[in-house]
């Protein structure tokens, strides 16, 4: 997959949560998502193993219908595996940091084992003004440190096995949801705190940042499923009360029946949470009236609830009431201690995300009960396209953690924890760097083979092409024949003339002797320098590699059966070191002769 694509992957307990996104210029488009709920067996429900084959197996399937591609991936751990610590310390390097850590250095930071730890961290700020320093006037730095039992990494990794793949990053939730309100919310400076309320099925968190920086993190067990389960109990309905929910009611009275379950879940999105801030004191209208509808003996039943709505509001409201405030209780608790802190900056707005951020009203009556101004999570930046047709502000608030995980793909940001065990990050890198080395050695395979596929088809020509001439001249006549071999010749005795500028022919006899000479040459003897005399004499100084010798005699040979060469003899043969240097004399009549001709052949 191309770098300006990624995908992000958020398994909650209900959804699975799937975000392919594409980066083009300063815009991020979402290309592809999927909400997909998550149905398990009773089997399945309390076994582990089985629950995360059910969920591979959903993940394969959905990669496949989608037609995903197994690269560039960002998957997000469950928010029970994470632990995520903040202090303050003396400035070190990051290197130095991690050592310290890794050999247990730094007890009073990290009070824990981290033996069976895969642990991550990021220096989120430093103190270098005058005004920030210590008392005695050190430098000092912020310092998140984020952990994760190893068996728990190894149990998230397992769901991508199926796929034969390992994700890029491991992503703490609180993370992945700092980088989705950074991108999403661009005009933060840092000026301010913003804080993040996410509204899981079966837990929730808070999370504050500034500027791009995780300041404080708290997971807390209130859950939409309280909510839930106080309908059911409220209505009589048979209810799915799973173990790892949390909640304070008699598991007698909540039995397990998913269709109830449901039916409950239902409801509750169609209550108006808006009617519990009527009251200034805190109270709801109705709240003097709520122990009387908790008794079993209430008139409101399955039967009726589908018939009178507004008399679902006035019973159920008041019982649910009871949840919200532990709700608030916690929020607010949160918020006061971290801007206590010295160094924290005010809170100015609360965000709303998760499944159950989007129940009727819930963040007006949490704005109310605050005194904060409080939003949903619902609006979209504008660079945050979409190119499916559905309206994004529905799902925004779900898919908000898989969105801020698949952007640490496209986009820098200040969070660089990574919670992938160190012998898969080695493994990646190992294996990106054979990918490049296979890359380079398959390019020069391909250059040699396309080199011998060349020569050999230039070698292919070349021989059909003698083919063509064997076979033409097997079709000439012997006149015709001779005739070539004369025409040969001739051009044969015009390029030695041209190299011979200096040659003057002074009759018929020595052209023909130029001739003669020229068709007995063997073609590996070098010519420097031949004297013809008009009286008959001839003296050839010449040329030739050891190795062609027997030129020498073959030469010797033709001059012997020749008719202007009989009786030219070797005067001098000379090897200078793998060169022969020889000369051929014949004795003439007289002394007169005429002048040097040089040339080569």
């Amino acid at each position: 997959m191309a770098k300006d694509t990624s995908i992000g992957i958020d398994i909650g307990s209900r959804y699975i949560k799937i975000v392919k996104l594409k980066k083009s210029g300063a815009n991020i488009k979402i290309d592809d998502y999927i909400i997909h709920k998550l149905d398990f067996t009773p089997e399945e429900s309390t076994s582990v193993d089985l629950k995360n084959k059910k969920i591979a197996s959903v993940i394969k399937q959905l990669f496949k219908e989608h037609k995903l591609k197994q690269e560039n991936m960002v998957s997000v751990l469950p928010e029970e595996a994470i632990n995520i610590r903040f202090f303050t310390m003396p400035v070190l390097s990051e290197k130095s940091l991690k050592e310290a850590i890794f050999w247990g250095g730094m007890p009073e930071y990290i009070p824990f084992d981290l033996k069976d730890m895969v642990w991550d961290i990021q220096v989120s700020r430093w103190y270098r003004r005058k005004a920030e320093l210590d008392a005695d006037g050190k430098q000092k730095m912020d310092v998140t440190l984020i952990v994760a039992k190893k068996e728990m990494i190894a149990s998230h990794l397992q769901l991508f096995e199926e796929l034969n793949i390992v994700p890029d990053v491991l992503e703490a939730p609180s993370m992945a949801m700092a980088n989705f309100l950074y991108f999403n919310l661009s005009q933060v400076e840092g000026k301010e705190g913003i804080a993040i309320i996410n509204l899981g099925a079966k837990a929730s968190s808070l999370n504050i940042i500034e500027g791009q920086t995780l300041r404080f993190n708290l997971d807390f067990p209130w859950a939409g499923d309280d909510l839930t389960l106080a309908i059911a109990q409220k209505l009589n309905l048979d209810c799915d009360n799973r173990s790892d929910v949390s909640s304070d009611l008699n598991v007698d009275i909540v039995q397990k029946t998913d269709a109830n379950f449901d039916k409950a879940d239902e409801i509750k999105r169609t209550l108006d949470f808006g009617g519990l801030i009527n009251d200034p004191n805190g109270h709801s209208e109705q709240s003097e009236e709520s122990q009387e509808i908790a008794s079993p003996e209430s008139t409101l039943s399955e039967e009726n609830v589908v018939r009178n709505d507004e008399q679902i509001d006035k019973e159920i409201l008041p019982q649910l009431e009871i949840k919200l405030k532990d709700l608030v209780r916690q929020v607010s608790g949160a918020l006061k201690y971290y801007e206590s802190r010295p160094d924290s900056k005010p809170v100015a707005k609360i965000y709303l995300s998760g499944g159950n951020s989007k129940l009727a009203n819930l963040g007006i009556y949490l704005q109310a009960k605050l005194e904060r101004n409080v939003e949903i999570l619902d609006k979209p930046n504008p660079r945050l396209r979409i190119s499916k047709k559905a309206e994004l502000s529905d799902c925004l608030p779900i898919l908000d953690i898989a969105i801020g995980a698949a952007l640490r793909r496209l986009i820098q940001f200040k969070n660089t924890i990574n919670l992938l065990p160190f012998e898969h990050l080695l493994q990646r890198k190992l294996k990106s760097k054979r990918s490049n080395v296979i890359t380079i050695f398959c390019v020069l395979f391909l250059i040699i083979l396309g080199g011998i596929w060349f020569k050999t088809k230039e070698k292919s020509n070349l021989k059909n092409e003698l083919k063509i001439a064997r076979e033409k001249l097997n079709t000439l006549t012997p006149q015709t024949k001779e005739l070539i071999a004369m025409k040969n010749t001739m051009d044969k005795v015009s390029a030695f003339e041209n190299e011979l500028k200096n040659v003057n022919i002074g009759n018929k006899g020595n052209l023909q002797t130029y001739v003669e000479f020229c068709n007995m040459l063997p073609s590996n003897i070098w010519i420097e320098e031949y004297t013809i005399r008009n009286t008959g004499g001839i003296r050839i100084d010449g040329k030739v590699k050891s190795e062609f010798r027997s030129e020498i005699d073959e030469l010797m040979f033709k001059c012997e059966g020749s008719k202007y060469f009989k009786g030219v003899q070797t005067a001098s043969l000379i090897d200078t070191g793998g060169i022969l240097d020889f000369s051929l004399a014949r004795r003439d009549k007289s002394q007169a002769e005429t002048s040097p001709v040089k040339g080569r052949e």
